[in-house]
């Protein structure tokens, strides 16, 4: 039976690449020297963002953005811009670049959502591929061991898959050898579901998996290796069709700050930032900025969050290397005594940094290319602090790893429910799953565990008579046929595009009503969620 199931995999894997959907991260060549150059890529409302640090003919740092849609053959091509003439991030308002004349084309073909080949200009193609670093395999994918939950958006089926090591099992196909990998769920509601992967020893077939489960309704179920990321995967049916995601989900609560581009509060319009992605415990971190003649600069640190959200790591400034398309790559040297790069997190979204005990700094996780909700509780410049607006499809997971349900969320407007409108809910936002007041255009799902109403308040009003100070914030109510009506507690802070959390307790039950939505006790009962896309 499994030698048919590897003939099968064999047969079918050019079928898993159709809709490509590139990973979040960090990408190197697949000829990245000891230290090298890389791309980190931020995908969100089908826009990819990419930042590619570099070195110049000369050896010095550089480093270009651009922005692109990955179209339906796998292809994404960017305009690369430089900037140069900025100062560095640590400074005050610090002013803004300007760009550079020269720009270069870039052409990334995606092969799965972790493979691609790269092109600049003319140079040769070159593959690229996902960095799956903080984490150990024997395999050409990422080790699928530990706690999962996996969705379907469209019909909102979710399971909680526990996978235990891998069990290894040699064999062959004729003189093709390959290792049959199997990873076996214990977790009660999938109780003996695997994931039966075959790793081909032949490179030009990529190596595949399939879900073996109990359940009709999702039976042949693959996913090629290119498509194995080290937080997420997608499997896809025979035909191609992204069918179920699929989330890591981690074995601890600490804070670790959500993928993707950062900013400082007071950067400008052309101005710097870093890039973080978290891999099982370790974060890696790209600062791009300008040296004190206003020419490019990026330096790059790894470390580990501890339970405070507070990151200490050395941070390095790598020069005299060779430029990332290069056809004979040679490894860079750090210059200089290394820094140290202190990053403390205030939530999944939100964080301070600091340079050898500069003067912290605020930055934010950069959301582009969805709608923002903006509130006055956080300004660290004259500009409010700003999060992504939750509506969309999601997977919710509790604390114990024992619930999983797939959300609808829609964004209704409290005044327009009612007549007069309250000043209390004045462009204020509700989202929900629930009750609307507002025509859906996609029907909610019946096997919900419960429903969900998660209320951000733009400007409160004081009651005539009494004194409040302003307050801007989000909290919510839950509740099911099972329970009673609940709090959740909801920090700004912690409501990303792709990921947020929310909470059941506060720290002090004795507090003020509007001063508990600010009291989050982050040891209380916890929901994670992950936005399906």
């Amino acid at each position: 039976m499994k030698k048919i199931f590897c003939i099968g995999l064999f047969l079918i894997s050019v079928l898993l690449q159709a809709q490509t959907r590139p990973a979040d991260g960090l990408w190197t060549t697949e000829d990245d020297p000891a230290i090298g150059s890389g791309l980190m890529l931020t995908t969100q409302n089908g826009v990819t963002l990419i930042s590619v640090f570099s070195y110049d003919d000369s050896g010095q740092n550089v480093w270009y953005i651009g922005s692109g849609v990955v179209d339906e053959a796998g292809v994404l091509e960017v305009e690369l811009s430089q900037t140069e003439n900025g100062q560095n991030l640590l400074l005050d308002n610090p002013q803004a670049a300007f760009f550079a004349n020269e720009t270069s084309s870039l052409r990334l073909e995606f092969q799965g959502s972790q493979l691609a080949t790269m092109q600049i200009d003319e140079s040769e193609q070159k593959n690229i591929q996902a960095n799956h670093f903080g984490t150990t395999s024997t395999f050409d994918f990422p080790d699928l061991t530990g706690k999962w939950v996996l969705a379907n958006k469209n019909i909102g089926d979710s399971y909680l898959l526990n996978f235990g090591e891998a069990q290894l099992n040699p064999g062959s196909i004729g003189a093709l050898p390959f290792l049959d990998v199997s990873f076996v769920s214990s977790h009660p509601s999938t109780q003996n579901w695997q994931m039966e992967c075959v790793v081909i020893s032949d490179q030009s077939s990529p190596s595949s998996c399939k879900l073996v489960n109990t359940i009709e309704d999702i039976q042949d179920l693959f996913v090629s290796a290119s498509d194995i990321g080290t937080n997420v995967l997608t499997l896809k049916s025979f035909g191609g069709e992204p069918k179920y995601q699929a989330f890591r989900l981690k074995n601890d609560r600490r804070l670790q700050p959500n993928d993707g581009h950062w900013r400082p509060a007071d950067d400008p319009k052309n101005g710097s930032g870093l890039v973080l992605r978290t891999q099982g415990e370790y974060t890696v971190v790209i600062i791009y900025s300008y040296d004190e003649n206003g020419k490019p600069k990026w330096q790059n640190a790894a470390g580990q969050f501890d339970e405070n959200g507070l990151m200490v790591a050395e941070l390095v400034s790598p020069n005299n290397g060779t430029a990332i398309e290069s056809e004979t790559p040679q490894s860079a040297a750090f210059e200089g005594q290394p820094q140290t790069l202190e990053i403390q997190l205030e939530g999944l979204e939100l964080a301070t940094f600091s340079i050898d005990g500069s003067e912290p700094k605020y930055m934010q996780n950069y959301n582009f290319g969805v709608e923002l909700f903006e509130t006055k509780i956080f300004q660290p410049t004259l500009k409010p602090y700003a999060f992504p607006a939750q509506f969309g499809q999601w997977v919710l997971v509790d604390t114990e790893r024992s619930i999983s349900s797939v959300w609808n969320i829609f964004a209704d407007y409290p005044n327009g429910c009612q007549s007069p409108p309250n000043p209390m809910y004045f462009d204020s936002v509700v989202y929900s799953n629930g009750f609307s007041c507002s025509p859906r255009p996609e029907p909610i799902f019946e096997n919900q565990y419960f429903n969900v109403s998660i209320n951000c308040i733009k400007s409160f009003v004081p009651v005539p008579g009494l004194v409040y100070p302003d307050y801007d914030f989000c909290y919510g109510t839950s509740f099911s046929a099972n329970e009673n009506e609940r709090n959740l507690k909801i920090n700004f802070s912690d409501m990303g595009f792709k990921k947020f959390r929310f909470y059941t307790g506060t720290t002090d039950d004795s507090i003020s009503y509007f001063d508990s939505f600010f009291d989050i006790d982050r040891s209380s009962p916890m929901f994670q969620l992950f936005r399906l896309e």
